[in-house]
C-alpha cells in the first residue's frame, strides 16, 4: 500500500468531526453484529473521541483515557483476528496498528477511512441519513417559489446564496470541494434584504457536480 503523507496543520475539521457525525457513528455501528465493519466503525468512533475531547461521546460510560485506550486496543485486536482476504487492507491493518501504538489519531483516522472505503464503498447508513434529509426537503418546498442551484463542484453555489441571503456566517472552502452533501433550502423574507413586501423565496443549494460527497 502507498505511503501517506500526513499534513501537520490537519485539524479535527479536516475530518469533519462534530458531535453530531459522531452520533451517526456510534449509531451506525451500535446495533451491528460482530463483524469488521463493525470493529472499523467502532474504531473510528473511539479514535474520533480522541481527537475532539471528552463532551461529544455519545456512550458516557467510556470517559477515562485510560478506558477508551483499552476499548481502542480490544477493537483493533478483534480486526486483526478477522478474516480479511485483501493484501492491501492488510497491509492498512498492520500500519493502523502502528499510528495507534504510537497514538498518531489523525493518521489513524486517515487510514481508517481508506479501509472503509475499501470494504464499504457505500455507507448505507449515510445513504438513508441523506435520503431522509431529501424527503424532509421535499415536503418544505413543496408548492413555493423557489431558485435551484447546479454547478460544479467550487463554482460558488453555498458563498453566493450566503451573500444574496445576507448570512454572516459563510463557509466556504480555498479549493474544489464539495460543502454541500444534499439540498439545502435558505428562506429568504424581502423584508429582510431591504425590499418591500411580505413574500419570500427559497434558495436551494445543491451538491456540486465532481465529487461523490453528496
Amino acid at each position: 500500500m502507498r505511503s501517506l503523507d500526513i499534513p501537520k496543520s490537519y485539524s479535527k475539521d479536516d475530518f469533519q468531526l462534530t458531535n453530531e457525525s459522531l452520533k451517526d457513528t456510534y449509531k451506525d455501528f451500535d446495533l451491528m453484529p460482530l463483524c469488521t465493519e463493525r470493529f472499523l466503525l467502532s474504531l473510528r468512533y473511539l479514535i474520533s473521541c480522541k481527537l475532539i475531547g471528552n463532551d461529544a461521546m455519545v456512550d458516557q460510560t467510556i470517559m477515562s483515557s485510560d478506558y477508551r485506550k483499552l476499548e481502542i486496543d480490544e477493537e483493533l485486536q478483534c480486526l486483526k483476528l478477522e478474516e480479511i482476504s485483501s493484501t492491501k487492507i492488510q497491509h492498512a491493518a498492520e500500519t493502523l496498528s502502528i499510528y495507534i501504538k504510537h497514538e498518531n489519531w489523525k493518521s489513524s483516522l486517515i487510514i481508517l477511512k481508506e479501509i472503509l472505503h475499501e470494504i464499504m464503498p457505500s455507507n448505507i447508513y449515510e445513504l438513508f441519513r441523506l435520503a431522509k434529509s431529501v424527503d424532509d426537503t421535499a415536503n418544505l418546498i413543496k408548492d413555493k417559489k423557489i431558485i435551484f442551484f447546479l454547478g460544479n463542484t467550487g463554482s460558488g453555489k453555498s458563498t453566493t446564496i450566503h451573500f444574496l441571503s445576507d448570512l454572516k456566517r459563510i463557509e466556504t472552502a480555498p479549493f474544489a470541494k464539495s460543502i454541500t452533501r444534499c439540498i439545502t433550502p435558505v428562506t429568504v423574507y424581502f423584508k429582510d434584504i431591504g425590499a418591500y413586501g411580505q413574500d419570500s423565496i427559497i434558495l436551494c443549494d445543491s451538491p456540486g457536480f465532481g465529487d461523490t460527497n453528496g
